[in-house]
């Protein structure tokens, strides 16, 4: 079981979040304050911290949003990144054992 993890990111960025890739199910929760464009991405690389985070390597999860947004991922994936392509608000990812 996984423990849960929050990261946010204000203006535009990624941050990765490592992830078991035993956990079974996980969810992820996207909250926001003031104006931005994000995206929630997956990856399945084996080792994501070697092989960097080139854009072939990730999955669009929960789909692009400038709105509070949610979903499940039953796929074992290695990382899970939150990707703010515009705006100066913040956007925060928790991610949970479902």
């Amino acid at each position: 079981m996984m423990r849960p993890k929050k990261v946010s990111q204000t203006g535009t960025g990624t941050v990765v979040i490592p992830v078991d890739h035993y956990a079974q199910t996980l969810t992820a929760q996207v909250s926001v304050s003031g104006t931005v464009t994000f995206q929630v991405e997956y990856t399945c690389e084996p080792d994501i911290r070697r092989n960097g985070t080139s854009a072939a390597a990730w999955t669009a999860f929960i789909a692009s949003g400038s709105a509070a947004a949610a979903g499940q991922l039953e796929t074992p994936v290695t990382a899970i990144r939150l990707n703010v392509t515009a705006g100066d608000g913040t956007a925060t990812l928790r991610l949970t054992n479902a």
